[in-house]
């Protein structure tokens, strides 16, 4: 369900809770149909506790990726590309410490350091799992 489907449900469902706890506190024409309304209720409880968690998901999720994209902000006026991949940049703009991989910062912004690959001459993204042979 998307962030906005579980708002809206969520929404949906505590109005719902207000209307039956307003007709039980009003009081229901027989005990068996205030029992009905108060099993409702706690359902409809139930509901927006889910509801809420998806909420909660969607907001982590998305402040999560804010600071990954504030991040990627911060770096982004100190990488070249050099070869197949980025470097951060030294004092006098010179490519300096190890390689950060292309695909994922052109695709996601994400300053991926990459990895020797073992027993041969390339590296390889642990995020992407791109290889590249670089100079």
């Amino acid at each position: 369900m998307t962030s906005r489907n579980s708002l809206v449900a969520l929404l949906s469902s505590v109005n719902k809770s207000f209307e039956l706890a307003k007709a039980i506190r009003e009081g229901a024409a027989d005990s068996t149909d205030g029992a009905l309304r108060m099993a409702e209720l706690v359902a409809t409880i139930i509901d927006c506790k889910f509801y809420v968690a998806e909420v909660e998901a969607f907001v982590r999720d998305r402040e999560r990726r804010i600071s990954e994209l504030e991040q990627a902000l911060q770096i982004k006026g100190h990488l070249i590309r050099f070869e197949d991949a980025y470097y951060e940049t030294d004092s006098d703009g010179q490519r300096a410490g190890s390689p950060y991989c292309s695909r994922c910062w052109e695709a996601d912004h994400r300053a991926i350091h990459l990895s020797r690959a073992p027993l041969v001459q390339s590296w390889l993204c642990p995020q992407c799992k791109s290889t590249f042979t670089l100079t």
